[in-house]
């Protein structure tokens, strides 16, 4: 296993993540993945990965509850977030600051540009 950076997926749709974790992991991110909110939440306080990729829309406990909950969290709270929206979620792209996202990525997405705003990301939070 890599030694790279953690990133946890939280995600529902099966296929999208083993996609994305499969692409990641040949960029030498160590990848770990919940399919539902509270997993996420479980795995993220177990794995303190470096950033957490997480789609809005889930169901029982969507993304917006799910970073709340992670933020409000003191060991979590400092974790980077990053959602997956889509190009017509005008009211979710103006509410992730205010939950303390830091930024967001629009379904469908090259893998490439996620991998550049994840590198992104953690070199401004790193330190």
């Amino acid at each position: 296993m890599s030694a790279g950076p953690g990133i946890l997926i939280i995600d529902d749709a099966s296929e999208l993540v083993s996609g994305i974790r499969s692409a990641l992991e040949t960029f030498g991110f160590r990848i770990f993945t919940a399919s539902d909110g509270r997993e996420g939440i479980r795995k993220a306080i177990e794995e303190l990965p470096d950033l957490i990729l997480l789609d809005i829309y889930m169901p029982e406990m969507d993304g917006i509850e799910v970073c709340q909950r992670l933020k409000e969290n003191a060991p979590t709270a400092s974790i980077p977030v990053v959602m997956f929206t889509t190009e017509s979620d005008l009211y979710a792209k103006s509410e992730l600051e205010k939950l303390g996202a830091v930024g967001y990525i629009e379904k469908p997405f090259e893998i490439r540009k996620l991998v550049r705003q994840i590198k992104d990301i953690l070199k401004r939070t790193a330190g």
